[in-house]
């Protein structure tokens, strides 16, 4: 079926066909490929599409966008794929647009969407399959923005595909962080039955046995730490 566009979208096209043969031919993608750009897109490329609104085609109004919808910003992506344009607009103003629009919270939509729509934020397009490392990845993410209990989901999932002292270390730096130290020890413990020669697992258990006031067995923690990793010496202990 032919798709039979308006008048504003007819535009859009003819503009994008333009930029695309005038600004970034198939020589400006090599050009790209084979320079040091370690973004591979030109900045200043980049800024005339902002300019030209297309960075907020599908963005609501109220965030600053066109919302011009997904046939606007189809014949754009359309016209730039001729030259192999290299630019963040597919992860940007469709992506991650269209994820935050779709998923994001409110207050998501108030941070990212009007940035996107200046070009002032970028998205970036990320694939992955849930195995226990991607999601002990997403663990340590979420602990590093504090977000502990979440962390600590993304640990207990992963502890379901695969046991590692890795995952239980991780577990118990996050448990510690919500002060349940009791749990925390059990998490060392469990990742010290599997990997005895982890320094950070010792060193760690001795941490929280120190806010347990259990100072004996925080001890012998550190010194276990030490026989596996003299490097541990004089912390703690």
């Amino acid at each position: 079926m032919k798709l039979i566009l308006t008048e504003e979208q007819q535009f859009l096209k003819d503009t994008a066909q333009s930029f695309a043969r005038d600004k970034t031919p198939v020589t400006h993608f090599r050009e790209m490929r084979d320079s040091e750009n370690s973004q591979c897109w030109d900045e200043s490329v980049w800024k005339e599409m902002v300019e030209l609104g297309w960075s907020g085609i599908l963005v609501p109004e109220k965030f600053g966008g066109s919302e011009f919808g997904m046939a606007g910003i189809s014949v754009i992506m359309q016209e730039l794929g001729k030259t192999l344009t290299p630019s963040p607009i597919l992860s940007t103003s469709v992506l991650g647009v269209s994820a935050i629009n779709m998923l994001g919270s409110d207050e998501q939509k108030d941070f990212y969407l009007p940035d996107m729509a200046k070009g002032e934020k970028l998205g970036c397009f990320g694939l992955t399959e849930a195995d226990a490392k991607a999601l002990v990845s997403e663990g340590i993410l979420s602990a590093d923005y504090d977000e502990h209990e979440e962390a600590i989901e993304f640990y207990d999932k992963a502890l379901k595909i695969v046991e590692t002292g890795e995952i239980y270390l991780n577990k118990g730096i996050s448990l510690v962080e919500l002060e349940k130290y009791d749990d925390a020890v059990a998490c060392y413990d469990k990742a010290s039955a599997l990997d005895a020669n982890d320094s950070l697992i010792w060193y760690n258990r001795g941490v929280a046995l120190t806010q347990l006031e259990k100072y004996d067995d925080a001890l012998s923690s550190y010194e276990k730490a030490i026989e596996v990793s003299p490097g541990y010496a004089g912390q703690n202990c």
